[in-house]
């Protein structure tokens, strides 16, 4: 995500710091939606009719940094929202932004991502100091948005990038095929194939691309 202009504008060290913040970032959520439905009868039984899509908001938890670097941030960002001074409410279009939420397989290939259009923090979590607690500490930080696009189609990794692992780089569309063909440990220890590449097992299991 990025910080919405005037923040950057008024202190640019929050833009310098992004990247870190970032990557403080412990646990994310992909967001649901729901239909507000009604009743609706012609003949026979009710049918349930959507009128209106509904979001669930999205929560991200950050660990707080020895500076406090990340719940500084965010606390300038509601405060952009809503000056804590004069109790004015900012422009809409000033404080929203787009976010990008991505799903990466093992190899580091994405294969699923989410963007959420006009996102803000919509509530920031309290913080307990607690004397005797002994967990790191960390911020949950709620966000509303307008709606979302997902994009979930990838191409497949390309020929010379091809390496030797048990676990081969084939999106596969029979699984029930591929788990009782690999899990197959007799037969693959003795014919000394337990790394085999992406082209072996496609010529073995018979799947095209």
């Amino acid at each position: 995500m990025s910080l919405p202009l005037g923040i950057t504008r008024v202190n640019s060290f929050y833009q310098s710091q992004l990247e870190k913040v970032l990557l403080y970032c412990d646990t994310a959520q992909l967001p649901g939606i729901n239909f507000s439905t009604t009743q609706s009868r012609t003949f026979g039984e009710y049918r349930e009719l959507p009128y209106e899509k509904i979001h669930d908001p999205v929560t991200l938890t950050f660990y707080v940094d020895h500076n406090m670097t990340v719940k500084a941030m965010f606390d300038s960002w509601l405060s952009f929202i809503i000056n804590p001074d004069s109790k004015r409410v900012n422009y809409y279009d000033n404080y929203v932004v787009p976010m990008d939420i991505y799903v990466e397989d093992m190899q580091n290939m994405q294969k699923y991502q989410c963007q959420l259009i006009e996102a803000y923090p919509k509530a920031v979590s309290s913080i307990a100091l607690d004397y005797a607690a002994k967990d790191i500490m960390k911020l949950s930080v709620t966000f509303a948005y307008r709606y979302f696009k997902s994009y979930g189609y990838f191409p497949m990794p390309r020929e010379d990038k091809k390496v030797a692992t048990p676990f081969p780089l084939v999106y596969y569309t029979d699984f029930s095929k591929f788990q009782g063909k690999f899990n197959d440990f007799n037969r693959t220890v003795q014919n000394n194939s337990v790394f085999r590449t992406q082209q072996n097992v496609v010529t073995e299991f018979g799947w095209g691309r």
